[in-house]
């Protein structure tokens, strides 16, 4: 099985390519417009009794329920433990996710960091912390701009 990936963007355009490309990359995207429709589709999961995402890429400017308040939501959720990859167009900015991405970057350099994300996490070297502190990983900035 792929690993999936949960994907919240509210961006249609940059969704549905992020999809389509990750999709292409072998991965199994599932989307989300905001926050809210994330938090209900972790929630469905648990449910359900079917698996997480392995990893989400997060927009942190969004309508409803933005990416600041979705990664409030996973501190106290069951689903704490996915890494969350946050994504801006902002300068690296000081959340509780894992990593940064700022937005436009280059795709083959956001698939390298989702593969190496997973790779430590199915070596169980990836150690989640939610902790207030900005990425120490590097800013993906020149390139395309999904």
């Amino acid at each position: 099985m792929h690993a999936k990936i949960l994907l919240i963007e509210d961006d249609n355009g940059i969704r549905e390519t992020l999809c389509t490309v990750l999709d292409w990359y072998g991965f199994y995207t599932r989307g989300a417009e905001n926050g809210a429709i994330g938090a209900a589709y972790l929630e469905q999961c648990e449910h359900e009794n079917s698996p997480y995402p392995c990893l989400i890429l997060l927009d942190l400017n969004m309508p409803i329920v933005d990416g600041f308040e979705f990664l409030k939501l996973r501190e106290k959720a069951q689903w704490k433990d996915i890494p969350v990859i946050a994504m801006s167009a902002h300068e690296k900015i000081e959340t509780k996710a894992n990593y940064f991405v700022k937005k436009p970057f280059e795709v083959e350099l956001l698939v390298q960091k989702i593969t190496e994300i997973l790779d430590l996490k199915t070596t169980g070297q990836l150690t989640i912390s939610t902790s207030n502190h900005p990425s120490k990983e590097p800013h993906f900035s020149s390139g395309s701009s999904t």
